[in-house]
């Protein structure tokens, strides 16, 4: 019996050897996908596919063969993004939201680990989701401008809430330049973050 872990983020680059290692049992790692076809599937026949971080959509001859379990930082039905997440839940764990995007990722990939694990060695049943669906667009770079922000609360969650690797982070333009911000902290009456300062693609 085997599994497979597709991950394109890569919060836990030992996720899937930490896995196979608990459960002894195979669990092969997918982070290309290009890699992530029906035949590589044939090959392999996993019981289940785990999908912890993975934002392209995912074939359907693949979810009607195979049991894939994608993995949601919101409580759905809230926050759901696609008819993909309005399947049977097998499992819910509390996520602390406090630091930057790239710590709350870091942190969610180690809940993700023991929750695949509770899967496989309870066989735990999934159930219907309950609750009123609320639906949420996917993020477009654009929304990442703060030029607008008047409330240092919003500022600093928005930047520390886009401060991981691969996300368009927080930022603010002039005519020529581009101001991005990471590494925010919150002190009384300010927010201090870190800036990288680039012209911008237009100018000369």
């Amino acid at each position: 019996m085997s599994y497979v872990l597709a991950d394109m983020r890569g919060w836990n680059p030992d996720m899937a050897e930490n896995v196979a290692r608990r459960l002894g049992q195979p669990c092969l790692a997918i982070s290309d996908p290009r890699d992530l076809t029906i035949v590589t599937l044939d090959k392999i026949m996993p019981k289940l596919v785990f999908f912890p971080f993975w934002s392209n959509p995912i074939p359907r001859e693949i979810f009607e063969r195979y049991v894939c379990i994608i993995f949601h930082m919101t409580d759905v039905p809230f926050g759901r993004t696609a008819e993909l997440d309005a399947g049977d839940v097998y499992l819910k764990r509390p996520l602390d939201l406090a630091g930057s995007a790239q710590d709350i990722y870091q942190r969610a990939s180690r809940i993700i680990e023991d929750m695949i694990v509770d899967i496989v060695d309870k066989q735990i049943e999934p159930q219907p989701q309950q609750g009123e669906v609320a639906r949420f667009q996917r993020r477009r770079p654009e929304q990442s401008d703060i030029s607008d922000l008047d409330d240092l609360g919003k500022v600093y969650d928005y930047i520390r809430m886009l401060d991981a690797n691969g996300y368009p982070h927080a930022f603010v333009e002039t005519g020529l330049l581009r101001f991005e911000f990471r590494g925010a902290t919150k002190k009384d009456d300010a927010v201090q973050a870190k800036v990288v300062i680039t012209v911008k693609n237009n100018g000369k």
